[in-house]
């Protein structure tokens, strides 16, 4: 809906949720947001992370997801990591479209334990994300977590429904409320 208003109907439109990059130059100065945009979000995020020695020891897993939400993944975060000399030892791409994704999730939770992945970084919305944790407790696979603002993860209704095993994820967040 941000490029219809803005774009088609040449109207300011101000949102609380940031968007990818792609949003904001699209709507040509015509969309705002009370928060950082994604690809700003998942860049200070490893920025912050690193300084807080977050990466060192752990072998680093990705959980993301098709769609829009991929492109500042592939754009900015991957980029930001290698930077800092962080590798993704497995990324699980899930499907956008919701009930493949039922199916891939407890398939791509035995390949992060596989890869002996024991620090996942969340980058999907909190469906995915709590199915995907939900199933790794079921499996007894308990890596910890990081979350951030993208995809609303470092917002209190991400945690809802999580299990115990979530305790102890470490969330950046630019945000005071939520």
């Amino acid at each position: 809906p941000i490029l219809c208003v803005t774009q088609q109907h040449k109207t300011p439109f101000i949102g609380q949720a940031g968007e990818a990059l792609d949003f904001y130059q699209k709507s040509n100065g015509l969309y705002f947001s009370t928060t950082p945009n994604k690809d700003r979000v998942l860049q200070n995020m490893v920025a912050a992370a690193a300084r807080d020695n977050v990466f060192k020891g752990k072998t680093v897993g990705l959980l993301s997801r098709e769609g829009i939400d991929a492109i500042p993944v592939d754009r900015s975060l991957k980029p930001a990591l290698a930077a800092h000399g962080i590798k993704v030892a497995y990324e699980a791409r899930i499907s956008a479209d919701d009930s493949a994704a039922q199916s891939q999730i407890p398939l791509e939770v035995q390949q992060m334990k596989s890869k002996n992945v024991d620090f996942i970084m969340l980058t999907t919305g909190l469906i995915v994300a709590n199915v995907f944790v939900q199933q790794a407790d079921s499996q007894r696979y308990t890596p910890q977590y990081m979350t951030s603002d993208f995809a609303s993860g470092g917002a209190d209704i991400y945690t809802i429904g999580m299990p115990a095993s979530f305790a102890g994820s470490i969330t950046y967040t630019a945000l005071r409320t939520g």
